[in-house]
């Protein structure tokens, strides 16, 4: 490899384009996911044919475009590049930036907020296809890259995301008031305090993301990494969001996506939320088609796990919003500690699970909640007086506790008026929880079930209701086959 140590700057009208002799820029070859190796050979060895390089924080080069356009092609490599604040291998603060291809690995980020990467400012147009990111790294807030305040679209297109980290909050990338799209790219194994892979906010218009058949396996928002230079205070979201965490005014909407084995969980935490998910006071978060399987929110402490969500929390007393579940997602086997086996949700949301007519109903099978005084095997709904919820869906071989406290096998709700809580056209089959076998309406919530059927579900005893459990609830009831028992303290 020819690794050259360069720093430029592309002028207003200026065009630069790096590139190499590696042909057929638009061909990426998926690596294997757990040698991070194509053909047994190293990524690094494989693509890197020009390779752009730093050395260390006194003397590191950038390559930065403040109005022109800089075009990096296949087999162009930025290795190694060590920065401090504002060092990105990469800054853009006017112009636009294309990637066509590329390898981008160890790079680092030393005492700054930045991503070790790119750091793109009030630019153009931002486009990223055909490239890896591979152990990117971070001291302070952002392991890759940050997107703040573009004047046109981001667009990532077959990139490759593995082994980034940030001691704060974000392993790979932040989308703040800027619009962007993610199409079939993956993400694998990154990890930071809070938002594993990614965050999508704002203080402006609002950060705004599209995600299209991406995959998010094995990212951890860890929240037990110690930071350096003083950016303590920037672990603000600690232990959230294993995949992605979704701020203030961030809105996302993904569509035949896949989240695996993700999570969120700390040795200092034990208040984890959102194994592959979180979101706090959003705009509109939806998911549609979308597979969750085996993502956890789990606290790694010995006493008071108090996890929640385990794909999908928003567990914060100011959150509003939608959250929408749609067409067939399914959700399974993920686990939380205390609350929401699948998803918790608290606040003024409005959840919405419901599928259109021509697609499939989204499913909950085999999710769980493990401590003593869990809840909620697949889902709690625990609104303040703006928060609704209209659920339909199968729900199969979901678990709570088997205990006293144990509420809701398959749905827990707590909401306070019969109309912020329907249940309609849904299934409940073989589902287990101490206090309703399927679902369990706390002594403050109540709800109303429609045109649903229960069959072989579990509870601690046929009194506190096999099927539905209202303690000291009201409801409404409509078209509802029982094959087990409503349990109630005061129906």
């Amino acid at each position: 490899n020819d690794y050259t140590d360069v720093m430029f700057d592309v002028p207003a009208g200026a065009e630069l384009t790096l590139d190499s002799t590696l042909e057929e820029n638009s061909v990426m070859v998926t690596p294997d996911t757990e040698t991070g190796l194509i053909n047994g050979t190293a990524l690094e060895e494989q693509y890197v044919k020009l390779a752009l390089s730093g050395n260390g924080i006194a003397s590191a080069k950038q390559m930065i475009t403040s109005a022109g356009t800089l075009n990096i092609c296949k087999g162009v490599g930025v290795v190694g590049h060590v920065g401090a604040n504002h060092m990105s291998a990469i800054n853009v603060t006017g112009g636009n930036l294309t990637v066509g291809g590329g390898y981008f690995g160890n790079n680092a980020v030393v005492n700054g907020t930045e991503g070790s990467v790119l750091y793109a400012n009030g630019c153009g147009k931002v486009v990223i296809c055909n490239a890896y990111f591979v152990k990117n790294s971070s001291n302070g807030y952002t392991g890759v890259y940050q997107l703040l305040d573009l004047t046109d679209t981001a667009t990532f297109t077959n990139c490759w995301f593995q082994g980034n980290t940030a001691v704060c909050n974000i392993g790979v990338g932040l989308v703040k008031d800027t619009t962007a799209t993610m199409a079939n790219c993956d993400f694998i194994e990154n990890e930071a305090n809070g938002a594993g892979a990614l965050q999508v906010s704002g203080t402006g218009i609002g950060g705004n993301v599209t995600l299209t058949e991406c995959r998010f396996k094995g990212n951890e928002a860890k929240g037990n990494r110690t930071a350096e230079g003083g950016y303590e205070s920037n672990i603000t979201r600690n232990s959230l969001g294993g995949a992605i965490v979704i701020a203030e005014k961030g809105s996302l909407t993904a569509t035949t996506c896949t989240f695996t084995g993700n999570k969120a969980g700390s040795d200092t935490n034990p208040n984890p939320a959102g194994g592959a998910i979180y979101f706090n006071t959003s705009e509109s978060v939806t998911f549609s088609s979308c597979n969750f399987n085996g993502n956890l929110a789990q606290a790694s402490t010995a006493t008071g796990k108090s996890g929640r969500g385990g794909a999908i929390s928003n567990y914060d007393g100011t959150a509003v919003g939608t959250l929408n579940i749609l067409n067939g997602c399914t959700f399974n086997e993920n686990v939380a500690d205390l609350r929401g086996g699948a998803i918790s949700v608290h606040s003024g949301v409005a959840l919405t699970i419901s599928n259109d007519e021509n697609s499939e109903k989204n499913t909950f099978t085999g999710n769980k909640t493990t401590e003593s005084s869990s809840t909620g095997g697949a889902i709690v709904f625990n609104p303040n007086a703006n928060g609704t919820a209209t659920i339909t869906g199968i729900f199969e071989k979901n678990e709570t506790s088997m205990t006293a406290s144990g509420l809701g096998g398959a749905i827990a709700s707590y909401a306070g008026a019969m109309e912020r809580c329907v249940i309609k056209d849904s299934t409940f089959i073989g589902n287990k929880g101490g206090y309703g076998g399927a679902i369990g309406f706390s002594s403050s919530g109540h709800g109303t079930l429609e045109n649903c059927e229960f069959a072989k579900n579990e509870a601690l005893s046929e009194s506190r209701g096999s099927d539905i459990a209202a303690l000291g609830s009201k409801g409404i009831v409509r078209k509802v086959k029982l094959l087990g028992k409503i349990g109630s303290t005061d129906a």
